[in-house]
Order: C-alpha cells, then structure tokens, then sequence
C-alpha cells in the first residue's frame, strides 16, 4: 500500500517530515514539483505521467509527501492521508511565514493574504474531491503526538516524534481571520469528528 500524504502548508510538515524519512528511509517519495497549475493541460499532461508510472511507483514507495497538488495523483487511487490545524492560526503562521522570507510584499496585509480564494479553500483543494469521513487517516497539529500515534496504529510503522516549535498568536484582525476561514473550519471541525472516531476505532481514546 503506497499513501499519498499532501503537505498542508504549516500544519507540522517540517516535524513530520523528519519521522517520515526516519521510519520509511528511501520508501519515501517527496514532491515539490508538481504544484502551481495555472491551466488544465499541464495538469493533464504530469497526471498522465505519473499513471504511466503507477507500478513503479507504488512498488518503490510507501508514502508519497510534499507540497503537490493531489489532482496529480488522481489516477493512482491510492490511501489519502493529511493533516489539518486550526484555520486561523495556519493563516497566521503562513502569512508570516511568507513574510519574513519575503515571497510576499511588505505591503501585502494579513487581510488581504485571507481574502485570496485559495487561501479560503485551501483544505478543500487538499481534500480533492475526498470526503473527510472517507480519509485512511487524520492528524491534527494541536494533538500532534496523538496523531503520530494513530498514524502509527493504522499503518503498522513505528514514527518516532520530531517536534518543531508552533507559533500560535493571532494577530488584531482575528474576526476578520474567522470570517475568510469557514470554510476551512468546517472541513476542519470535521476533521476533528474524524480523528476523535479513528482514534477511538484503533483504541487510543485511553492512551492520553
């Protein structure tokens, strides 16, 4: 079984990325490649490349992980897993990510990086189309170690924890934050009905 594991920008990639190499090794496949599709054809044209290679692929890798589009990788049919945070605060912890690395202008505020459409739907896009109840497995950033231990149970592997320090302070305009993020809360307030009903499944309700 090959899992497609999609990087939800600062939902606690860079830590899990470290237990992923250390349990899986050269089992891991990472992609930062195939990202930023701005029409259908280059879409259409890597998707049909990476089905060519489907067999390999899934006989060489156990996880696939990176910041892809997951539309990419529709044609494989493979195990979907993914992690999710707090919609406001991966907002801010993204916004001022980019900021202080300068992808984005000085000039560019927290309000206006909220309001972009795909700042907005952001989990939808990483879902593609998955429902949430139909997810393998569901981390969630603020019970990190928990999640380690679900994913562990569900796939047989031993992932030792890596934690990375997490900003969690929100700026002034927090309501506005709200507002942008619905949508992305309600994907994520399901996501955590999802990982309270996967955590109870494999047992771990008592573990904590």
């Amino acid at each position: 079984m090959t899992i497609l594991f999609p990087h939800v920008p600062k939902t606690g990639g860079t830590s899990l990325l470290k237990s992923l190499s250390a349990a899986y090794g050269d089992k891991l496949l990472l992609d930062y490649h195939h990202n930023s599709y701005r029409g259908k054809f280059k879409l259409a044209v890597d998707s049909a490349l990476i089905a060519f290679r489907k067999k390999e692929l899934t006989n060489n890798y156990k996880v696939i992980f990176g910041h892809f589009d997951p539309r990419v990788y529709n044609k494989l049919g493979l195990t979907r897993a993914l992690f999710f945070r707090d919609p406001e605060d991966r907002a801010v912890s993204h916004y001022q990510y980019l900021l202080k690395r300068k992808k984005i202008p000085l000039e560019f505020s927290m309000s206006d990086f909220v309001k972009q459409p795909r700042i907005q739907n952001l989990y939808s896009f990483y879902c593609n189309g998955v429902s949430i109840e139909d997810l393998a497995f569901v981390g969630i950033t603020e019970r990190y170690t928990e999640s380690l231990c679900l994913f562990n149970k569900i796939f047989g592997v031993e992932l030792t924890e890596h934690r990375e320090r997490i900003n969690y302070t929100k700026p002034v305009e927090k309501t506005e934050i709200g507002v942008c993020q619905s949508i992305n809360q309600e994907i994520y307030e399901r996501a955590l009905k999802r990982f309270d009903f996967l955590i109870k499944k494999h047992g771990l309700d008592n573990a904590f």
